[in-house]
């Protein structure tokens, strides 16, 4: 048996700046191989795009996003067309969020929800596939759900992702110290709340331990001469004491790397010992994400702690030397004007090295979506850039989000000295990149 992953890219990629090794997939593609499954896996982020041959596989799986859903489905009626045989997998956040569209999809023969190293392997050798939980699949005509998956509790026997079925060194990340970068990820679930967020990987936190974090690291600079990391958890810091472990063994085993926590870390579970061990273990970038600058959006949007908190944070990076980045949500569908200027002062007051702003986009599934009531979701590439229109607000005009956006990125980041350190954290390449991206964008 043979399998063909395909990760298409969005229409626009230079509007996706950060480019990260496929963990999804290339954890997939790991468990099958240990089951003696051969699989190749084509990522067209960063592989030049070129034609395969359907006939050579029993099965294809798509990974998609609502960035890549438009290619991914011009793909699969493509392959289909060649091999009308060909068995059609789709996973990937869209399939939490618009699994009956996709499942009805002619040429589409599965859908995976959830986890799907174990899920998928069973859909493989299983005859009766409806008893395998986490499928969506046709009867009758119609969308059937097999009921949810129980997501994998000791994470450690999964085997490391498969980082040599993708050409890992192509990948790009804007902040980073050397010059390949590996995506790496030492947990999964998030027991939060933030009503903006969809949990495909589940409310329960579920963690690897440090000895098979570190021994994963030891791998990759052992095997790819790889010794930067970007730590993609939803929830780094959930277990502080594993933290403190998995900074301990680097430490102890000197291990000379750097790693950035820039997928976002709370507010509320750092400290400044914790901050220092990170410091010496290797951290140099993190993310806080308020999201908000107001005391009432924060409690609304369940986010679980503090501006106070967050300012902290930010204080004490800047005292220990870590670089910081904050991410912002405007126009939640209660906001007015004046709670988005709060949300700008706010960021201002909070002064990371780097301020992200961006327009509310209620996805599917999530109790934001129920709470503006949407029409139905679109399978089209509808996350272009920030500048595109998400949702109709109530109070908050297209075109005052347009200044409200271009006023929020002048008053945090359009500054000489926020220039200059920006300037000495990128490579001349991203420096461009990113200018390009906020001009395209229309964000500044």
């Amino acid at each position: 048996m043979k399998i063909l992953f395909v990760i298409e890219s969005p229409r626009i990629k230079y509007h996706y700046l950060t480019k990260l090794q496929p963990l999804g997939v290339l954890y997939i593609a790991s468990y099958l191989e240990s089951k003696n499954i051969d699989v190749d896996v084509l990522d067209f982020n960063v592989e030049k795009r070129r034609k395969f041959n359907p006939n050579n596989y029993d099965l294809i799986g798509y990974s998609v996003t609502s960035g890549n859903i438009e290619l991914t489905l011009d793909s699969i009626k493509w392959a289909k067309s060649l091999n009308p045989k060909i068995k059609i997998l789709i996973g990937g956040p869209m399939v939490s969020l618009s699994p009956k569209e996709l499942i009805l999809n002619k040429d589409v023969d599965v859908c995976v929800e959830g986890e799907a190293e174990n899920t998928v392997y069973k859909y493989l050798i299983s005859s009766d596939k409806s008893k395998i939980k986490g499928l969506w699949l046709k009867k009758n005509g119609k969308p059937y759900y097999t009921g949810k998956s129980k997501p994998i509790g000791n994470l450690d026997i999964l085997p490391f992702p498969a980082i040599e079925k993708v050409p890992f060194k192509d990948y790009h990340v804007v902040f980073k110290k050397t010059k390949n970068v590996i995506a790496l990820i030492t947990s999964r679930g998030c027991p939060y709340t933030c009503i903006f967020c969809h949990h495909s990987l589940g409310f329960k936190f579920r963690a690897r331990s440090p000895e098979n974090v570190v021994m994963e690291i030891e791998r990759n600079i052992k095997n790819f001469g790889i010794n930067e990391f970007w730590i993609a958890d939803d929830n780094f810091t959930m277990d502080i004491d594993r933290v403190e472990k998995i900074c301990d063994l680097i430490i102890s085993k000197k291990l000379k790397i750097v790693f950035s926590l820039a997928n976002g870390v709370r507010a509320d579970k750092l400290d400044e010992k914790l901050l220092k061990k990170l410091k010496v273990a290797g951290c140099w970038f993190l993310t806080i994400a308020p999201e908000s600058g107001s005391t009432t959006s924060l409690e609304k949007i369940h986010k679980g702690f503090t501006l106070e908190q967050a300012l902290l944070i930010s204080k004490i990076c800047k005292k220990i030397g870590i670089k910081t980045m904050s991410n912002f949500i405007i126009g939640f569908p209660w906001e007015e004007k004046k709670d988005v200027i709060k949300t700008i002062e706010f960021a201002k007051k909070l002064n990371t090295d780097v301020t992200h702003f961006s327009r509310l986009i209620p996805y599917p599934g999530t109790p934001l979506w129920n709470l503006v009531n949407r029409s139905k979701y679109k399978l089209k590439d509808e996350a272009h850039n920030e500048g595109t229109p998400k949702y109709k607000h109530p109070n908050i005009s297209d075109d005052e989000f347009k200044y409200l956006i271009k006023k929020a990125y002048r008053e945090t980041m359009l500054k000489p000295r926020k220039i200059w350190n920006l300037f000495r954290m990128l490579k001349i390449r991203d420096f461009i990149s990113l200018g390009k991206y906020s001009l395209s964008t229309k964000s500044i």
